[in-house]
């Protein structure tokens, strides 16, 4: 992919992600490829595998905001003539239903992107909060005995 696409792909998720946490999911679900295979792995938890789990949890997860902004840093990024990655920190400010104030968010995000339908869509997201560096044992599950 030649670099003006990327910086645009990139450009495109940064405004629907802002949308996004204004509670409008449609604009990001628009940057997807509608397939069986797409997967979401989201800042709140859990999975959900194939477009339609994938637009349920979008719809579902920017229902949960009322207003905010964010900003990507993308840290690394790659693309080859059909396949792609972006890996960034998703900084901003939300204010979620049922608060009256925003707070501030970090995320560590992966965007997997393919070639599909005539043009770039992602077929996966990672994303989890930024935790500090922390021991093994602190991230495992306790053992039996």
């Amino acid at each position: 992919m030649a670099e003006d696409e990327t910086r645009d792909l990139i450009s495109k998720i940064d405004q629907a992600i802002n949308q996004f946490v204004n509670g409008d999911a449609e604009p990001y679900k628009a940057c997807w490829l509608r397939e069986a295979q797409v997967s979401i792995f989201g800042g709140r938890g859990a999975h959900e595998v194939g477009w339609e789990q994938v637009s349920a949890r979008l719809e579902w997860a920017a229902s949960g905001f009322k207003s905010g902004w964010t900003v990507q840093e993308v840290i690394a990024s790659d693309f080859g003539p059909d396949f792609g990655y972006t890996v960034s920190l998703e900084r901003g400010e939300q204010t979620i239903v049922g608060r009256a104030e925003p707070s501030p968010s970090v995320l560590r995000v992966t965007h997997i992107f393919r070639r599909g339908g005539g043009g770039w869509g992602i077929v996966h997201r990672h994303a989890d909060p930024v935790i500090e560096k922390t021991s093994p044992a602190a991230v495992l599950l306790p053992g039996e005995g």
